[in-house]
Order: C-alpha cells, then sequence, then structure tokens
C-alpha cells in the first residue's frame, strides 16, 4: 500500500506574461488555493486590468488578505520576487529573460 501526502510549502511566486493574463493568473490561484499555499502574483505592467479585477473579486468573495496577492511589474521586478529567500517555489510564465535567473 503506498500513498502520498500534499504539505503546503508556503509562498508561491508566479511570474505571469501579457500573453493571455487571465488564464494564467487564474490556474497560478487554483493551484495555490488546492495546494494551501499563500502566492505573489506578477503580472505584467502591459495588461494589468483583467488581473487587478480578479485582485478585486478576491476580495469581494473574503478570500483573507494576504493569501493571494497580485502585482503589476517589470522583468527585474519579477526576477527580484522569485529570487526573495521567503519565497519557496516560482512559476515562471513570462520571458526568458525572467526565467533564466
Amino acid at each position: 500500500m503506498s500513498y502520498n501526502t500534499y504539505v503546503p510549502v508556503g509562498v508561491c511566486a508566479f511570474a505571469v506574461s501579457w500573453v493571455s493574463p487571465l488564464y494564467n493568473v487564474l490556474n497560478a490561484i487554483g493551484m495555490t488555493l488546492a495546494s494551501g499555499n499563500t502566492a505573489v502574483i506578477s503580472v505584467s505592467e502591459l495588461t494589468p486590468l483583467s488581473s487587478l479585477k480578479v485582485a478585486e473579486m478576491l476580495n469581494e468573495i473574503n478570500i483573507p488578505p494576504g493569501v493571494i496577492n497580485i502585482i503589476t511589474s517589470n522583468n527585474i521586478t519579477q526576477v527580484s520576487m522569485i529570487n526573495n529567500s521567503l519565497v519557496k517555489t516560482a512559476i515562471i510564465m513570462d520571458s526568458t529573460k525572467v526565467s533564466c535567473h
């Protein structure tokens, strides 16, 4: 007999590109909530509106503050976020410039 146990890891960072940001943000939120983690989701400063609307909706349905954090940023900020010592997992849905760090 074998079984898997899943343990939350803590803070997950998501670097989301400007290509289909709504899909990628919703995907990141689903993964984070399903695994019991918190997330910092960095979306492109070029296409932030759909992602910021999602943040408003999360606030309306009473997701606790700090569980899902959505910020707009550029590649430099995304690299800094991913390299932060508090971030335990990073998922990069962005350019090769960000993923090389």
